[in-house]
């Protein structure tokens, strides 16, 4: 099945946040700031020159930090809602898919042994556990993105965190998918766990997505994009996902990211 998506739509929304004021570029990064809050983000699709017609495939990697303003830790995020650009193919026939069922309560070897034929991407997360009575303890732990579906059938992206340091945790970023109208042709909606978010401050996030796999006897790639440059243009600039975020005791933040790329 083909979904009309962005290419950077899971990482951009499983805690690369974006805000609303924007601040000066800093190392090739989108650097944001809200509030008290502030957060870089950075991504790249590889390679940029892209067909003006059709798509070919692409790999995407992006990543994230956030901070507060002084030493107060960052709100917890509950909700990520995405409205992303027409452009761009999700291709998933005939890829497993793994179920929600499957991930729940698993380490990342847990989680391969499952459902690692249907494994799009890795990454890396950051941040703080906060514990009642105890200090903040920093974590690091790995991310694995898989095609998958929800409890109720519907197809869906699934980002699997964990991480074993300094207790063992798990939790996995669901994304439905919804169709919409207009430039931005598909919403994409995860909500953190309640569990989850009570104790958990995600700082830092990285994701590199690529998936190549054979279908009909052809060679499919999970993500394919092309460059929808006007005929006598090298390339373009365009609104490739429009974001909004939902913090626990914070503030919303919404902002819509800019990419460019090059026609062949």
């Amino acid at each position: 099945m083909r979904s009309r998506l962005p290419l950077l739509l899971l990482a951009v929304g499983a805690g690369v946040l974006l805000a609303g004021s924007a601040l000066p570029r800093s190392a090739g990064a989108e650097i944001v700031q809200k509030g008290g809050l502030i957060v870089s983000f950075g991504g790249s699709i590889a390679p940029r020159a892209l067909p003006r017609v059709g798509t070919a495939p692409v790999g995407v990697s992006v990543s994230g930090r956030m901070r507060t303003v002084g030493h107060g830790l960052p709100p917890s995020l509950r909700r990520i809602s995405l409205e992303v650009n027409r452009n761009g193919v999700l291709f998933r026939r005939g890829l497993p898919t793994c179920e929600l069922s499957q991930l729940q309560a698993t380490g990342t070897a847990q989680a391969l042994a499952a459902c690692g034929d249907a494994q799009v991407g890795s990454g890396a997360v950051g941040g703080v556990i906060a514990i009642p009575e105890q200090g903040p303890l920093p974590f690091h732990g790995r991310v694995v993105a898989f095609n998958g579906r929800l409890h109720d059938g519907r197809p869906a992206i699934l980002a699997h965190l964990y991480t074993p340091q300094p207790l063992p945790q798990t939790f996995i970023l669901a994304f439905r998918v919804e169709r919409l109208a207009g430039t931005f042709g598909t919403r994409l909606v995860a909500v953190v766990p309640k569990r989850t978010r009570r104790i958990t401050h995600i700082t830092s996030f990285s994701l590199h997505l690529r998936r190549t796999y054979r279908f009909g006897g052809r060679l499919r790639s999970y993500l394919s994009a092309g460059c929808p440059a006007p005929a006598g243009f090298p390339g373009t600039t365009f609104p490739l996902v429009r974001a909004n975020y939902r913090f626990d005791g914070g503030p919303n933040i919404g902002s819509t990211l800019v990419r460019a790329c090059r026609a062949r």
